[in-house]
């Protein structure tokens, strides 16, 4: 054998078990980054899962501070004239038709409001709810200052 021969001869296994001491190294090294990227992805994950939450939470808390500036008032709005018609016609309209469904007798009652030629008495009633709403009203916001 020449030098050269043994030399090459020599330094292949060399090689070949360089090759595979470098294998399970890099395999390895493969799955710990992958193993890092995964959990990297769960990191993120559980963050955008929290960031929710925490977007949820506040919106609830916003909510929650809307209605609360909300002021209730103690007292009813004042009725118009055509609801007062509606509490007086209603239930002569629901005893002439019993079988008519909700929707059908409001349009009852709206065609009988229509066709009414003196709205007065029905006026008259709302201008006076009107001025015991006015006077709540001012009651109220007197109370509130």
């Amino acid at each position: 054998m020449t030098i050269k021969a043994s030399y090459e001869a020599a330094k292949a296994p060399v090689s070949k078990a360089a090759k595979k001491a470098k294998a399970p190294a890099s395999k390895v090294a493969k799955k710990a980054k992958a193993k890092a990227s995964a959990t990297k992805k769960k990191a993120v994950k559980k963050a955008k899962v929290v960031e929710k939450s925490v977007e949820k939470d506040v919106a609830k808390v916003v909510k929650a501070a809307k209605k609360a500036k909300k002021d209730k008032l103690p007292f009813k709005r004042a009725k118009t004239a055509y609801i007062y018609f509606g509490m007086e016609k209603r239930p002569e309209i629901v005893a002439a038709n019993p079988n008519a469904s909700f929707g059908e007798i409001g349009k009852m009652v709206s065609v009988a409001w229509a066709n009414l030629a003196d709205k007065s008495k029905f006026v008259k009633l709302s201008d006076a709810d009107k001025a015991r709403y006015a006077k709540d009203k001012a009651a109220h916001e007197a109370g509130q200052k």
